[in-house]
């Protein structure tokens, strides 16, 4: 794999998408071709409470992105492309960490752009993720996580954050001083 495309479900029934990712009577025709040889398939799925859903192995092919599915993983994340409500913080976080995972097991998906693409970048007939993905913010959160680097999270972001984490360190070094 050296893809991650990025997805929205343009639908908000839980249980309905789960119905239908597992309904293997499900194929991918337009226009009356067979695009997908099985059922509509993708690798995860992220609700807007951060949960992480799996259907199909990384390893394996899933059928959501076309002519991207050989080479890619996807995850479909629950809402609607055109609505800015839709990227919840708990969902960017999850997906976020599930793209730095992603990165690990498969080095060759490259945390940037050119390597986690919107569904709607190559498939013309498709908007997702849509305009109010945050792009800068979900891949600095992927490469913070893989690389280790994401303790400020634990404690909010921005400036302030980065006080805290400092003023707790400090705190650490004072008490293994004293018992040391």
């Amino acid at each position: 794999m050296r893809e991650l495309v990025i997805h929205s479900t343009e639908g908000t029934n839980v249980e309905g998408l789960h119905a239908w990712l597992t309904n293997d009577d499900e194929r991918l025709v337009v226009d009356g071709e067979l695009l997908a040889p099985g059922p509509l398939s993708v690798h995860f799925m992220v609700d807007q409470d951060g949960n992480v859903f799996q259907y199909v192995d990384t390893d394996d092919t899933a059928y959501h992105a076309r002519d991207h599915n050989r080479f890619s993983v996807g995850i479909e994340h629950v809402g609607w492309a055109d609505d800015p409500a839709t990227w919840t913080p708990a969902m960017v976080e999850a997906s976020a960490k599930l793209a730095a995972w992603i990165n690990e097991k498969h080095p060759l998906v490259e945390l940037d752009a050119d390597h986690v693409v919107a569904h709607g970048s190559f498939q013309a007939d498709r908007t997702d993720p849509g305009p109010y993905f945050p792009w800068a913010e979900y891949l600095s959160r992927a490469r913070a996580y893989r690389s280790g680097g994401f303790v400020a999270s634990l404690f909010g972001t921005g400036p302030a954050s980065v006080i805290v984490v400092v003023v707790a360190a400090l705190a650490i070094a004072q008490l293994w001083s004293r018992n040391g």
